[in-house]
């Protein structure tokens, strides 16, 4: 074992523990990242499996949101955000396929014609409208993407700072325009069922969306809120279907291993964390802006503490009560220490504030 400091410690090399220690690392920290697996990545793993088969274990794709390959100067194939998006395929019962162009790009050929021949076997007025909803929802999905990025004001107390990002995001609501805006609002808490049967005529064309809405959740097509979902995994993958990571969706893994290790990180596999000790450095309900609101409602004649640690928990509170002149009784046979000297000087300094130590049958008496 390293005798090396370290600022901050990972616990998990998943894509988004290697994403949070990069970004602490940039910052100057000393990180470092501790994963149970022998291999980093979590769930962005293209591993072996023996006889030469090598596979994503379980994505068969993804992707790193754009900022933060830009923040954390991550380059090569697996980032660029161009990659041509294949079709997306659904298997049908009777042995077809039906295949949906999933990028504006592709949804006309070189000519300008529409490339929606599959669509149009099952239905012409589904055929002319994916142009239409392959727009919306590239929008919609840009619009979430924007939500994602814009931080939540702190309420009730609403700062002209803090409602400046939200504002701006409302704008961006706006000038989808009436239609597109009415759209995403409403679909955000709607059915994908319902969502495609606004759209779509055709049976196996609804189907096949539904599908993405409900990748990864434990909800059905006719769950409220898949309409929600459906816009999330549209923006995450960038369309219906998954595009292929040159290599294998691990080198975004060890892209991010390398750029920590650059910026001075560590990774250890293999490492399996077995405990999690927490020390408490202050424990003070005091620093709440509004108990002493509360403490004043109350309108007590005196306070008493019953448990629970005496050189913290309970010297804290008696600190704050003390301050408002009031009676206070610590039962000390409800309270129990860390450290037998810590608790000692605990009682010595609440006593010398004024306050009292007396045993449960004392106070039950009163």
């Amino acid at each position: 074992m390293s005798s090396k400091n370290y600022d901050a410690i990972v616990i998990g090399a998943g894509h988004n523990g290697l994403v949070a220690a990069n970004y602490l690392a940039k910052a100057g920290r000393k990180v470092l990242v501790l994963e149970r697996r022998d291999i980093a990545g979590g769930q962005l793993v293209t591993e072996s499996f023996g006889d030469g088969f090598v596979a994503d274990s379980l994505h068969a794709s993804g992707r790193l949101r754009p900022d933060i390959v830009r923040d954390l100067g991550l380059s090569g194939p697996a980032f660029d955000a161009e990659a041509e998006s294949p079709r997306y395929v659904s298997l049908l019962g009777d042995g077809t396929t039906l295949e949906l162009p999933t990028r504006a790009s592709a949804v006309r050929d070189a000519s300008g014609a529409l490339n929606v021949d599959s669509i149009r076997r099952h239905s012409a007025s589904d055929a002319a409208r994916w142009p239409e909803f392959v727009t919306f929802m590239d929008r919609a999905a840009a619009f979430l993407d924007a939500a994602y990025r814009t931080p939540m004001p702190r309420l009730p107390n609403l700062s002209f700072g803090e409602g400046v990002p939200l504002a701006k995001l409302l704008w961006k609501l706006r000038r989808l325009g009436g239609t597109d805006m009415f759209r995403v609002v409403r679909a955000m808490s709607m059915s994908v069922e319902e969502l495609t049967d606004n759209w779509f005529e055709s049976e196996p064309v609804r189907a096949a969306i539904s599908a993405l809405a409900i990748h990864g959740v434990t909800l059905g097509a006719m769950s409220a809120g898949t309409g929600y979902t459906l816009m999330h995994n549209w923006l995450n993958r960038g369309g219906l279907a998954h595009r292929a990571v040159p290599g294998g969706v691990g080198r975004i893994s060890e892209a991010l291993v390398a750029a920590l290790k650059q910026r001075g990180g560590d990774v250890r596999t293999a490492a399996h964390v077995q405990q999690i000790i927490v020390e408490k450095q202050h424990l003070d309900v005091f620093t709440a802006p509004k108990l002493a609101h509360v403490i004043e409602r109350l309108n007590a004649d005196a306070f008493v503490v019953y448990g629970v640690v005496t050189e913290i928990c309970v010297l804290f509170a008696a600190r704050g009560l003390l301050k408002h002149g009031k009676p206070l009784t610590i039962v000390t046979d409800a309270i129990a220490s860390l450290s037998a000297e810590a608790a000692d000087l605990a009682l010595v300094e609440i006593r010398a504030a004024g306050g009292r130590l007396a045993l449960t049958s004392e106070i039950t008496r009163l």
